[in-house]
């Protein structure tokens, strides 16, 4: 018989090399001195043995493995979303849209009283509101446009164009449940603009819009422009 250490973290080293049988022996009381029977009585040793003895639970194992596929599954639109051909095609759609949108502030810029005639005539804000939309919105609109076209947090300036697109979206349907016949005033005022009427097309129109910028928003992970080669020369630095 094997000599065994009397001290307490003695002990539990040569329970840790023991097999099954041999801790079986060891619950039992068999090959024990007085004094080890006495310190697992009292507790000591006790949740070493009851954690080594205790089987695997199956249901822990078949929610591990529902978590792994779940992952797994992340994991495949996770490489998908950071595929690198969405940056070359998101690229175009954000030329596209930092056009529409550098295009459509500049006659509010230009005419910002105008372009609050225009507010107004879709009856849906507060007059109180007018005035500040009419003349903090276009230099919105212009700075999305250059985050756009810089590829500088295109991303967010993406998610801006969501913001705007709903708001937009929101009164053009208020403004044709209500059957109001104005124009857009999108790209140029209700005077200069009498020609170009809202209607259901308009609502398409700024769907497509809004999903474009959804598009750059969910997949172009890695953008091309200025922030890719701010990160590549952070990157050159740290190796």
């Amino acid at each position: 018989m094997t000599d065994r250490k009397q001290s307490d973290m003695g002990f539990i080293t040569e329970l840790d090399g023991l097999t099954a049988s041999g801790i079986e022996r060891v619950i039992t009381g068999e090959d024990l001195a007085p004094e080890v029977r006495d310190q697992i009585t009292d507790g000591i040793g006790t949740n070493l043995i009851e954690n080594t003895l205790k089987p695997q639970d199956t249901g822990n194992t078949i929610v591990a493995q529902d978590e792994s596929s779940d992952d797994s599954h992340l994991s495949a639109f996770a490489r998908f979303q950071n595929h690198k051909v969405h940056s070359f095609i998101a690229l175009p759609i954000r030329f596209y849209l930092a056009y529409v949108f550098i295009s459509a502030c500049l006659h509010k810029l230009v005419s910002p009283e105008s372009f609050a005639i225009d507010i107004a005539t879709y009856q849906f804000l507060p007059l109180v509101f007018i005035n500040p939309l009419a003349i903090v919105l276009p230099y919105i609109e212009l700075t999305t446009g250059i985050m756009l076209v810089l590829g500088a947090k295109a991303r967010s300036a993406a998610l801006m164009v969501c913001g705007m697109m709903v708001m937009f979206m929101i009164a053009l349907s208020f403004a044709l449940y209500n059957d109001l016949s104005i124009s857009c005033g999108c790209f140029a005022s209700n005077a200069a603009a009498a020609s170009d009427p809202i209607s259901g097309l308009t609502m398409l129109r700024d769907s497509a819009w809004l999903l474009l910028a959804v598009y750059v928003v969910v997949f172009d992970t890695n953008p091309i422009g200025i922030d890719r080669i701010l990160q590549r020369r952070k990157k050159l630095k740290t190796s």
